[in-house]
């Protein structure tokens, strides 16, 4: 571990032994706790312009280095570029000089044969100084990157730690996006499948005045329904295999899972806070539309549901 890293780590760990603070036996609960709460919030902004005043100072140490490098690598490609052109203009002016030589002048053939070789050794070096110059700014790149992503990531578990209802801002599956992505099934395929109803007629030709849009719906809302209970078949299935495979050597903490509401009877009262009515407003519940999903059972609601009401 850098010297840089080992200095964050102090600073994260000096942070989190200032939020234990004795409990005054003088001072009451409920004021304690609403003064450990403002110390806390202001320790944490002090962390938090620490961490970014750091990551400056890194990135333009980094940026520093990087164009100290990249002068060094014009000058070595100037002199590469200028080396190639001397041996160009050399093996030219030997050529030249070669066609005048006679057999008398051999010693002299070979004394430019070997200026010849002693040229293209230096190119050889000059070519490997330059790959070296590559590799080392490459290697800072990603020295930088790697510093911004640990910087990045203690302060996101600073402020992740001890608080669920803080996720991970970088995870593409976290549960505002996975209920975002539920509203956009109800909105895009739900609304594209209701659509439909002219299909599902001839399987009712028997039927008397059959409400369709209501037979269309309830069978969408158990085919989610289905899908879910198949979803948590399938979870727990593959959570017991992992479990079987790496029991020897890993220890498997699982996050409680996301909550699918269960079905509300007809007659039910409606809640406004986690329910919204779908074409007729009312008190009751006639049927469910689309159930509300939360964050677990008992948890905090992610999404509303949609159910059809009547008045009672």
């Amino acid at each position: 571990m850098s010297l840089q890293g080992r200095k964050i780590d102090n600073s994260v760990k000096d942070s989190q032994s200032q939020w234990e603070e004795p409990k005054s036996a003088d001072m009451p609960r409920e004021q304690f706790l609403y003064e450990t709460l403002k110390k806390v919030r202001v320790q944490h902004r002090e962390e938090k312009e620490r961490l970014k005043k750091r990551l400056k100072e890194v990135h333009k140490e980094r940026e520093n280095d990087f164009a100290n490098l990249k002068k060094d690598f014009r000058e070595l490609q100037e002199k590469y570029e200028k080396l190639l052109s001397e041996r160009k203009e050399n093996r030219l002016n030997m050529k030249e000089e070669a066609k005048g030589c006679t057999e008398s002048s051999q010693d002299y053939v070979n004394l430019l044969q070997k200026r010849l070789q002693h040229n293209e050794v230096e190119t050889t070096q000059i070519r490997y100084l330059l790959k070296e110059r590559e590799d080392t700014i490459a290697q800072l790149k990603t020295e930088k990157d790697d510093l911004q992503t640990r910087l990045s990531s203690v302060a996101g578990e600073k402020l992740v730690k001890g608080n669920p209802s803080i996720t991970d801002l970088g995870d593409p599956n976290r549960p505002m996006k996975i209920g975002e992505k539920y509203g956009e099934l109800y909105d895009n395929e739900w609304t594209d499948a209701m659509e439909c109803t002219n299909d599902i007629k001839p399987f009712y030709s028997d039927s008397v005045h059959p409400d369709f849009e209501e037979i269309l719906v309830l069978h969408l809302c158990r085919l989610l329904k289905s899908c879910y209970h198949e979803c948590l078949v399938l979870a727990d299935e593959q959570i017991d295999k992992i479990g079987k495979t790496l029991a020897e050597t890993f220890c498997l903490n699982i996050n409680p899972v996301m909550y699918l509401d269960e079905d509300i009877k007809p007659g039910t009262s409606i809640d406004k806070n986690t329910y919204k009515e779908f074409v007729k407003s009312g008190n009751k519940v006639k049927y469910v539309v689309w159930p509300a999903l939360f964050l677990h059972q008992d948890g905090p609601m992610l999404y509303k549901g949609i159910v059809q009401a009547y008045w009672q």
